[in-house]
């Protein structure tokens, strides 16, 4: 009776080992053309040959020795630890003005843009840090909504809530918005004047 037992446990196994090879065998596209054309490229490893990447290649975090370019790579800056500098640092990048570098703007969390006539420090908040100046009307804002009461209709006086919208602007040389809202019936002697004025999320300073 045991063996029995035995047996048919092994052939139950065997089946469930051989229907998840048939899955497997399903799922898998072969080839479109015969080899080599049409394999899959070799994958970046671990080991020590020199290997080569086509294609953009994109990563959180990088960490070698050497690195060898054939092309051109676009980064914010380099950090030499050998040094324990930066390479901005080597070869300062001034901002408008010269009074700050694109490595102090890195170094209070901003980031360098250009502009006409130079580079400029776009950082997070509506001013400059302290020693900073705000440049022109370089920003970001973000809309505001304010309430305002009005009547429905002329001889009407029920009361109606309306929006006064700031409005807003992404990164650009332009003036924080404001916008004043009003509202005047005579006949419900009534006057409503409200103003929204827009948030400045990033300012452009050197």
């Amino acid at each position: 009776m045991k063996t029995q037992l035995f047996d048919a446990l092994k052939v139950s196994a065997l089946a469930i080992v051989i229907s998840f090879g048939l899955s497997y065998a399903f799922a898998w596209t072969a080839p479109t053309a015969t080899p080599p054309t049409g394999n899959v490229s070799a994958p970046i490893n671990t080991g020590t040959d020199l290997q080569t990447k086509a294609g953009n290649l994109t990563v959180a975090n990088l960490g070698a020795n050497t690195i060898t370019l054939t092309g051109t790579a676009t980064v914010n800056d380099v950090y030499i630890t050998s040094i324990g500098k930066w390479a901005s640092e080597l070869f300062p990048v001034n901002l408008v003005n010269g009074q700050h570098t694109a490595s102090q703007c890195s170094g209070l969390g901003g980031s360098t843009v250009d502009i006409t006539g130079g580079k400029l420090c776009k950082l997070a908040g509506a001013s400059c840090p302290a020693g900073w100046v705000k440049y022109q009307s370089w920003s970001t804002t973000s809309n505001i909504n304010t309430n305002y009461i009005v009547n429905g209709a002329p001889k009407v006086c029920t009361r109606v809530v309306r929006i006064c919208s700031s409005l807003s602007h992404t990164w650009a040389n332009t003036a924080q918005e404001s916008v004043t809202c009003s509202y005047s019936n005579e006949y419900c002697g009534q006057e409503s004047t409200t103003t929204s004025t827009a948030v400045i999320t990033e300012t452009g300073c050197y």
